[in-house]
């Protein structure tokens, strides 16, 4: 059972080592109180739940991060027709952390 749990793992997540949520908004430049906002209500990258542990899987942040990326300031962008996996842009000066 286990050994079965663990290959759906393998073959799910990259095989990269999962992110912290201060890891994962390094990478991002932005505050860790916007991770946690964006958890809240649902914007920002996936995200895994491992008991109380959040963690990223750098995979994830970088189809976020893809999925954000505009031409123009009126550029709806990828995630912008119906609704996203990824949930919404979130906005904002991050490094605020407001």
């Amino acid at each position: 059972m286990i050994r079965c749990a663990l290959l759906r793992i393998t073959m799910t997540h990259s095989t990269e080592h999962l992110l912290n949520e201060r890891e994962a908004a390094a990478l991002l430049n932005l505050a860790v109180p916007t991770l946690r906002r964006w958890r809240w209500s649902g914007d920002g990258p996936r995200f895994a739940k491992i008991g109380r542990a959040v963690r990223y899987d750098p995979a994830e942040l970088r189809l976020y991060i893809e999925t954000q990326t505009r031409r123009s300031t009126s550029d709806p962008g990828a995630g912008a027709v119906g609704a996203s996996r990824m949930g919404g842009g979130g906005g904002g000066d991050e490094r605020r952390g407001s």
